[in-house]
């Protein structure tokens, strides 16, 4: 579990959680989990195109964050 500690977290002795780094890992186990619900639950078709494009969107929004805060990290 150390990894996902180092993932979270934006310092270098990993002793504080990121607000946006959790926020993004909270959305992709929830997007992940509804879209599991709907096909599943629901019978719903799995669109792949529509996952990957909000996933792909969410990756570069939170990847840009992360550019653009780079320089307060320690």
């Amino acid at each position: 579990m150390k990894w996902l500690r180092q993932i979270l977290t934006a310092d270098k002795a990993s002793s504080v959680y990121d607000l946006l780094r959790m926020s993004y890992a909270v959305a992709f186990v929830a997007g992940v989990a509804l879209q599991v619900f709907v096909v599943l639950k629901r019978g719903a078709p799995f669109d792949f195109q529509a996952f990957g494009i909000g996933f792909g969107a969410m990756v570069a929004g939170a990847g840009g964050a992360m550019a653009l805060r780079k320089d307060r990290e320690e």
